[in-house]
């Protein structure tokens, strides 16, 4: 067994470290598909995944600008969009939210889908968490403006979640789930038989079965 790979699994998931050295023992020591193993059985902890995630992407960007000042030029990975992010404009009012550029540090992978005003992060290649913020927000290409962004649905969600609330009380969070993905959209009514209403005045209701464990819930999950 790989002591230092069980270490930075186990410092990545914040699982156990026997269900970390179980994990890579069925994976056949693939750090990617154990944290994604880890991730689908509830086993880790989904909110110090993301912290981890964007320490990293912090780290190298914080790297990255080092060797530009160090050159006096752009590296060849600025090319054409690396320079941009995203900012997400309320429908309703001048509110805007700036989230990060598309970015893949392994074993997580942050992008939005512009059109569906869509935040999806990708754990180890296989499991898929998004968040659907298009009945309330739309999504555009900015500049970078240097700003610290989180590549994280939950850092994001907190974000969101209380501002679409100070237009829409309650709002209903739709929840979808399969064994590889959850799929979370802030509606305006309920839809489907899964579905969270939140409140300022009665808190969280969970309605259906979801797993908590694997989603991102207000009131829940943080």
């Amino acid at each position: 067994m790989d002591t230092e790979k069980l270490k930075k699994l186990h410092d990545f998931t914040g699982a156990g470290l026997m269900n970390c050295k179980n994990a890579l023992l069925d994976c056949g020591g693939d750090f990617d598909a154990a944290v994604a193993a880890l991730k689908a059985s509830g086993l880790a902890d989904v909110a110090l995944m993301e912290q981890e995630h964007w320490l990293m992407v912090e780290l190298l960007r914080s790297r990255q600008a080092a060797g530009n000042q160090a050159t006096g030029s752009a590296s060849k990975s600025d090319a054409a969009g690396s320079n941009e992010h995203y900012v997400l404009a309320c429908r309703d009012c001048g509110f805007t939210h700036s989230v990060p550029r598309d970015c893949n540090v392994p074993p997580t992978a942050f992008s939005v889908d512009v059109k569906a005003a869509k935040l999806q992060c990708v754990y180890g290649g296989v499991f898929q968490v998004t968040l659907d913020v298009g009945d309330f927000f739309t999504a555009a290409r900015v500049p970078e403006s240097g700003a610290v962004l989180r590549a994280s649905i939950a850092d994001n969600m907190k974000v969101l979640n209380d501002h679409i609330l100070s237009h829409c009380d309650p709002v209903y969070l739709v929840i979808r789930q399969s064994e590889n993905r959850t799929e979370h959209s802030y509606k305006r009514q309920p839809a489907g038989s899964t579905y969270v209403s939140v409140s300022k005045a009665h808190g969280t209701d969970i309605v259906g079965n979801i797993d908590v464990s694997k989603a991102e819930i207000p009131g829940v999950s943080w």
